[in-house]
């Protein structure tokens, strides 16, 4: 039986050798770029702005930054963390889905209470960031006040602006040329050149969290448009 079987085979399975192949032309490869769709850029920018909001206040340390920081997505300990949310961006760019931003109302209201109590600002002063903090519950994107970007998830500054997270990070980049000196610097706004402290900075924001992302094929995803930040 055996020797029946290898006989069938040996008709049909064909050993070739690199050595004995010739001929055989080139790979032909083609590189296409595919527009996003409007819900994979939604969930897209969703997802890399809470990742590049928890780079940019994490680098904003000037005792540990980036990676020396234990919530940065940098840090070792937040490794799992850190590929769950690079995955979770591929799956956005292959058809949408939902990633969610949560705020409790005692988050809320800490951010409220730390602007009015710790930097003396009035109740019309803090408006435009209740507004935000209130859009972004909604799943609603907000405006930066320097570059236009809207993003669901922006830094605010305790000068009560808000600024996307490479805005923010421009902050501190300019402070950081322009300082001289060994203490630490402070970082001006970009929309009122106003100095502020770094650690009021990092304590200012709201508590926002994900609660995972969920993949989802959207209505019409057939048809691409679009593109992401």
């Amino acid at each position: 039986a055996e020797a029946r079987l290898r006989g069938l085979l040996s008709r049909l399975m064909v050993r070739h050798l690199k050595s004995r192949v010739g001929g055989i032309p080139p790979p032909r490869r083609r590189l296409v770029f595919l527009r996003m769709s409007p819900a994979e850029v939604e969930a897209y920018n969703v997802l890399a702005t809470f990742a590049r909001t928890n780079l940019v206040l994490t680098g904003l340390d000037f005792a540990r930054p980036g990676a020396r920081h234990p919530d940065s997505l940098l840090h070792r300990d937040n490794a799992r963390h850190a590929v769950e949310i690079m995955g979770n961006v591929r799956v956005a760019c292959s058809g949408g889905g939902h990633a969610p931003l949560a705020l409790t109302d005692v988050d809320k209201h800490l951010t409220l209470e730390y602007m009015h109590q710790r930097l003396g600002m009035r109740a019309e002063d803090t408006v435009p960031v209740r507004d935000y903090m209130e859009s972004a519950r909604r799943g609603e994107s907000s405006t930066c006040q320097w570059c236009g970007l809207r993003c669901q998830l922006l830094i605010v500054t305790p000068c009560a602006h808000l600024l996307c997270p490479d805005c923010a990070e421009e902050c501190h980049v300019r402070s950081s040329e322009a300082h001289e000196g060994p203490t630490e610097p402070r970082i001006t706004c970009l929309v009122c050149r106003a100095d502020f402290d770094w650690n009021d900075l990092q304590r200012l924001q709201p508590g926002f969290t994900s609660s995972g992302y969920t993949f989802e094929v959207p209505h019409g995803a057939g048809r691409r448009g679009g593109g992401a930040t």
